[in-house]
């Protein structure tokens, strides 16, 4: 298959091919198909290094010997942008090759030629389902981030002014920064907590939401004056 933007309705895992040699790489991306994955195909690193903008991929398997550049140079150049996506070597020289070498540019695995079919069927399956987690746990970490800065701000900013017009206003600076600080923290923390499904992150941002707290109180105590 040739390169060509990828389908966002294809919840196949994707491959990337990287050979200049058109019968291994034909025959690597029929073996592929057939198991299931969703294959394309670059005839050598410069052309691998293009096809990333038709990504995302999800494994990328690559010849070493290649003109112009090769799979260790093209692997260290995409590492550049991604340093999550496994990147399986494939070569001859696999006996030869210094092992450190290929480690620095980023190669995930080195698989010797003549392939073992079902070893390189496992690898790819392992690989493919480690990139998924990867990128669902980012997602999930990112997400968490946002909701916890949103609901510390937000959080604070309300309870503190009902704190205000409750009666807060008769106690010690101290007391109403235990109160407020302590309080929507709790609250703040069990919330998130609560939407990302994690009693260790609640616990986490209670903290930094008590904190933001007692700064808010000061400064809106000062704005007051």
């Amino acid at each position: 298959m040739s390169l060509q933007q990828l389908s966002s309705s294809d919840t196949r895992q994707k491959v990337l091919i990287v050979d200049d040699d058109p019968l291994f790489r034909e025959l690597l991306s029929d073996l592929l198909e057939t198991a299931g994955y969703h294959v394309w195909t670059a005839e050598d690193g410069l052309a691998g290094l293009d096809a990333l903008y038709n990504g995302p991929f999800d494994l990328i398997l690559t010849d070493y010997r290649m003109p112009g550049m090769t799979g260790i140079e093209m692997a260290a150049f995409m590492r550049r942008s991604d340093t999550v996506i496994p990147i399986i070597l494939i070569t001859g020289d696999y006996y030869t090759l210094d092992p450190e070498v290929a480690a620095q540019a980023g190669i995930t695995k080195v698989l010797p030629k003549p392939l073992k079919i079902q070893e390189l069927l496992s690898i790819c399956s392992t690989e493919s389902k480690n990139k998924k987690a990867n990128d669902t746990s980012t997602t999930r970490q990112k997400e968490v981030t946002r909701m916890s800065r949103t609901a510390s701000k937000s959080i604070a900013l309300g309870l503190v002014v009902l704190a205000l017009t409750t009666g807060c206003a008769g106690m010690s600076t101290r007391q109403q920064r235990a109160l407020s600080g302590g309080a929507i923290g709790a609250a703040g923390g069990a919330a998130i907590g609560a939407m990302a499904g994690s009693p260790t992150t609640g616990a986490i941002v209670g903290g930094a939401v008590g904190t933001a707290t007692g700064a808010l109180w000061d400064d809106i105590k000062k704005s007051l004056k």
